[in-house]
This record gives C-alpha cells, structure tokens and sequence, in this order.
C-alpha cells in the first residue's frame, strides 16, 4: 500500500512539473525547456533556455531551428528573401501562415525617453513565400495603417472564424489590439 501511495506521489508531482514549452531544431530534434527560462533575443537572432532542472542557460540560433512552442506560442524560423527571421505564426490554414512580431524601440535623451511599438505581419506560405508584408507603429501616422491589417488579414483567411473574432476584438478604438495580435497564442485553422 505505501509502495502505490508513494508511486501516485511521484505521479502527481511530475505532472504539476510538465513542461509545455519546447525547441525543434532542424534535424528534428525536440527540446523540453523550462517554460520560465525560455526567451527571444531578436538582436543575436537566437533562442535563450533552461533545460528542466538545470541552472545554465543553452542557446538556439535561427538558422538550426525549425519552431518552438513557447507557452502556447508558436516560434517559427523562416528564410525571407534569402534572409533567416524568426516570428510567432499567430494562425495557419491550409498552406497559409499569418506571422509577426513586436518590437518595442525605447530612445533616451538625458532624463526624457521615447518607446515606439513597431508591428510586423507577413502571409506566408508553406514554400517561404511572402503573400503580403504589413508594417505599423504606434505612432499617428501609425494609426492609418493598423486599421487597414485587420481587413488584410482577413481577406486571406475568410474561413478561420477564431482568428476572425480574434481580429474583431483586437479592432478598437485606437487600434491597441493589433499592436498586441503577434504576442497570441497559435491558432491552428485547418
């Protein structure tokens, strides 16, 4: 009876520990990471993590991987115009991929600091081609373009009613939400 006892311990204690977080790289190799321990470094073009129970950080560069789910995530590289980038693929249908990231730019001038939220979407098909490339910031003139992605997006993805309401909800007043739209969880439309 102990033995069992002690054994359903153990179960219960290594399912509030599961991970949900991982690396594939190119070869296929899958990585369980610490979800705590996991972060984009746009600036080396890498991936920081922690593998469970360990202190170090290990790193993935783009160009050896091939996605990651981070907390629901899904972290994809690409080759863009012989270029390597990597960015959260927000919905898929079909051979179409919706893709982006944000950016946040903060300058400084002595005491005074200035932050821009910069926004990138791109459809993208299966064989790395760009569809449509949409750019917007948070500034004025930024406004006119954030209202105009939700209609794009949509007219390349009709039939994907979650990312649709996604999309309706993310359109408000001063257009916040499309800003925040590559920060989702993945949305598998097929």
């Amino acid at each position: 009876m102990k033995k069992i006892i002690l054994l359903i311990c153990f179960f219960i204690s290594f399912l509030s520990n599961a991970q949900n977080s991982y690396i594939v790289d190119k070869k296929g190799k899958k990585t369980i990471v610490r979800d705590d321990a996991i972060d984009v470094i746009l600036i080396d073009k890498r991936i920081s993590y922690k593998l469970p129970g360990k202190t170090w950080e290990k790193y993935i560069t783009y160009k050896n991987l091939d996605y990651a789910m981070i907390n629901g995530k899904y972290f994809k590289s690409f080759k863009l115009n012989r270029k390597r980038k990597a960015l959260f693929v927000i919905a898929e249908k079909g051979n179409k991929k919706l893709a982006g990231i944000s950016v946040v730019t903060t300058t400084m001038r002595g005491s005074y600091s200035n932050s821009i939220q910069r926004v990138y979407y791109y459809i993208i098909e299966n064989d790395d081609t760009i569809l449509l490339e949409m750019r917007a910031n948070d500034t004025k003139s930024g406004v006119t373009k954030l209202k105009k992605i939700p209609s794009q997006i949509k007219s390349h993805f009709p039939n994907c009613q979650e990312l649709i309401n996604r999309l309706n909800n993310a359109s408000d007043s001063d257009y916040t939400g499309i800003l925040s739209l590559a920060n989702s969880p993945y949305i598998n439309c097929n």
